[in-house]
């Protein structure tokens, strides 16, 4: 995938936790390709609440929704299968 004219490219990783690291090295070289990360879930800590826990779901899909396109790193987890669904359903681009 290219960045095409003036418009960036914008993305969003969907995988387990456990893969932050990997995750962390693929969006910086992207970042440095030119490319825009809608939001890094890697920065997260465990939730402590169900209302914090809330807030993380709302930026994880609001973050899906903003990309034109959709990295999937397995193993993914639960938030990262749903992430693939909504990316579907969007009809967005996915890349495996």
């Amino acid at each position: 995938m290219k960045i095409s004219g003036s418009k960036k490219q914008r993305f969003y990783i969907a995988s387990a936790f456990k893969n932050k690291n990997l995750v962390n090295s693929i969006s910086n070289g992207l970042i440095n390709q030119g490319y825009i990360q809608t939001y890094d879930w890697t920065n997260n800590t465990k939730a402590s609440s169900l209302q914090e826990l809330r807030n993380i779901a709302k930026l994880e899909f609001e973050g899906v929704q903003e990309a034109d396109f959709l990295i999937f790193i397995f193993p993914g987890g639960k938030g990262a299968n749903i992430e693939f669904g909504i990316a579907s359903g969007l009809k967005k681009e996915s890349i495996f």
